[in-house]
């Protein structure tokens, strides 16, 4: 008497079953009703949130929520529930309570987090119970992690102060496929250490590829070190904003160089070679240190020449040239001048650091000080410009001199002494300074007598500069004296002629030179010349029939000896000079050379004059070694070596005879 009635639905709630049924028994009707009701219920899973971002390092937290429902509108928690949890890779579940069940309020906590950037899944599945049925329910939450990045370039760099160096900040994000530039992003900027940010862009934003530029500069050596910081942030939907500081820094080394020319000013005397030292040095913040193996460019201005480098070379003209630094970073210039001055050396280097490149250059000064004499007889010179006075015998005169002192150097002079060989100490004005180019006079007198010929006077000066260093002048006058009683004046010159170098001297006291084929030889001469009469000799000339004339040479003698180019009575110089060989000498066998010395009376006017010669004895000398060496056939070998002997024998007889004659002939 059953039936069966199987429903369904697809939406939970009540559903209520009513079965009827109507029957006549004995004209008697029955209406028979009864009524069944079935509840439908059903179960959800929510991951929430169920899309999220975070930055990378930040861990996750989902809520899985397990919930059911009997009428499709009112949701109450399943408490107890364990769901089944999964998350897509390389994401992983560090954390979760849902192993315990969910609590009640149906929920329960998943933390995962991941190492990389991308977009991951938490898939939360369960099964829900009732009676004897089961089924799956599940839902799922997406994270997504993303990056920044933000490089400073160049990393490390190398710069000279004073010099601009641009910085390019980036900022980048990774959203899971690699890093992309981020427009219109504004870092801070920090610059710690030495130097400034003169100017950027970045206060601007980053241009499409995600950079902007920054400009330092320093005036000092040292680190400088540039960080670009950028609030990166994560977060979509309703979801909290997340944010992180992201940052990227380079640094900079900023480099200095100096150079020093020690000393930097000093005083000198002519022809007082002076030493500088150049000092090469490097700062990058921490103090200057040596550098060495590098060259410096010299140069000076003004007088005076490089004679030598440490280690270096010079070149042109020897006003300039290099100097290599040595392991102190040093280097050593000589320089002198033989004229007086100032002399400026300028050392420069050239250095490149990173892309920049500067000159580095410092000077020297040197004064080359000197002074200047100039005395005077304050006598009317003659023709000949001989200063002479006339006295009767056993008279005398009294003679002024007069001395000009002139600075004819750069710097101030002290003039401390003029002393007169003759005279003894001059009087000069109390602290006498004398200014660069400053003069003063001051005068001497002298008694000359009848008797004393000539005099010759030889005055000495001395100034000191403000730095102790000593110069010196000297000048030389004669006076000529002639007294009345010798009205008959009996000049007279004579010329010794000697050789002095490039020969030898033989047994018999002749001069000889031996040479060989070919070979040619120097012979240096001395001529002796000298006032033999009684009056002042002028007009002085001196030749030679092979070396030439010689009378400049005896003028300049006379003057360095006398101060005027004319020898007084008594007086007498020496003249050198060499003479070359010619073939022709030496075909003749000997070289002799005829020296004739002139001369003129400066008050009788008489021209004298005197010979002398001198011979040099020269000797062939045939090289026999090819002779000797070169191999004979055996067969008469014996007679041609007694032949050969022989005729050398004859030779060498032949020269000892000529030589002889010729002495004879002498």
């Amino acid at each position: 008497g059953t039936c069966e009635v199987t429903v369904t639905t697809t939406a939970p709630g009540t559903a209520d079953l009513t079965s009827s049924f109507a029957t006549t028994i004995d004209e008697a009707s029955f209406d028979l009703e009864a009524t069944g009701e079935k509840l439908w219920t059903t179960f959800r899973v929510r991951v929430t949130p169920d899309s999220a971002q975070n930055l990378l390092g930040t861990p996750h937290d989902f809520t899985v929520w397990i919930e059911q429902t009997d009428d499709g509108e009112t949701w109450y928690p399943v408490v107890g529930a364990v769901p089944d949890l999964s998350v897509t890779n390389p994401a992983e579940i560090t954390g979760t309570d849902c192993d315990a069940g969910t609590g009640d309020a149906g929920s329960c906590t998943v933390t995962i987090d991941s190492a990389v950037t991308g977009a991951f899944t938490l898939l939360a599945e369960y099964e829900g119970v009732v009676g004897a049925q089961t089924a799956g329910f599940s839902d799922s939450g997406e994270k997504q992690w993303i990056d920044y990045q933000v490089t400073v370039d160049p990393l490390e760099d190398e710069n000279l102060i004073g010099t601009d160096h641009v910085f390019t900040v980036t900022v980048e994000t990774d959203l899971g496929d690699g890093f992309v530039p981020v427009p219109g992003a504004i870092p801070t900027l920090d610059l710690q250490g030495v130097g400034a940010i003169t100017s950027t862009t970045c206060t601007d934003g980053t241009e499409e590829d995600g950079t902007c530029t920054v400009t330092t500069t320093s005036n000092e050596p040292g680190l400088s070190t540039l960080t670009a910081t950028y609030e990166g942030s994560a977060g979509i939907g309703e979801q909290e904003t997340e944010t992180g500081d992201y940052d990227g820094s380079a640094d900079k080394l900023w480099v200095d160089y100096t150079i020093d020319v020690d000393p930097g000013e000093a005083i000198n005397a002519l022809n007082d070679p002076h030493l500088f030292t150049i000092t090469l040095e490097r700062d990058e913040g921490d103090g200057p240190f040596a550098v060495s193996g590098e060259e410096v460019d010299l140069a000076i201005e003004g007088p005076g020449t490089i004679t030598s480098i440490e280690e270096g070379t010079v070149d042109d003209g020897d006003r300039t040239g290099t100097c290599t630094t040595d392991a102190d970073g040093t280097c050593e210039v000589t320089i002198v001048s033989g004229e007086p001055g100032t002399t400026t050396l300028t050392a420069s280097y050239g250095a490149e650091v990173g892309e920049t490149s500067g000159t580095f250059t410092d000077t020297g000064t040197k004064h080359w000080a000197a002074i200047d004499l100039v005395k005077e007889a304050l006598i009317e010179p003659d023709e000949d410009g001989i200063k002479s006075i006339i006295l009767d015998e056993g008279e005398s005169e009294a003679v002024t001199y007069e001395y000009t002192i002139t600075n004819i150097g750069p710097v101030p002079l002290d003039v401390t002494s003029l002393v007169d060989d003759v005279l003894g100490t001059v009087d000069l004005p109390t602290d006498l300074r004398l200014e660069p180019g400053g003069s003063t006079t001051v005068t001497a007198v002298d008694t000359i007598e009848s008797d004393a010929e000539s005099v010759t006077n030889t005055g000495v000066v001395t100034g000191i500069a403000d730095d102790g260093t000593e110069v010196n002048a000297t000048d030389i006058e004669t006076v000529f004296v002639t007294e009345v009683e010798a009205v008959i004046l009996e000049p007279g010159i004579s010329v010794d002629k000697s050789v002095v170098s490039g020969t030898t001297t033989d047994a018999d006291g002749n001069e000889v030179v031996a040479l060989t084929e070919g070979e040619t030889a120097t012979i240096g001469y001395e001529f002796l010349v000298a006032n033999t009469g009684d009056d002042v000799l002028v007009d002085l000339a001196l030749v030679d029939d092979k070396i030439g004339d010689l009378s400049e040479e005896l003028r300049e003698a006379a003057l360095a000896e006398y101060g005027v180019a004319a020898l007084p009575v008594g007086g007498s110089v020496v003249v050198s000079a060499t003479y070359d060989t010619t073939a022709a000498d030496v075909a003749a066998g000997l070289v002799t050379n005829v020296a004739d010395v002139s001369a003129v009376g400066s008050d009788s006017r008489t021209p004298v004059t005197d010979t002398d010669d001198a011979t040099v004895l020269i000797s062939e000398v045939e090289v026999l070694a090819e002779v000797v060496e070169r191999p004979l056939p055996r067969t008469g070998a014996d007679a041609l070596q007694l032949f050969l002997l022989g005729l050398l024998t004859v030779m060498l007889g032949l020269a000892v005879l000529l030589g002889t004659q010729r002495r004879r002939f002498e």
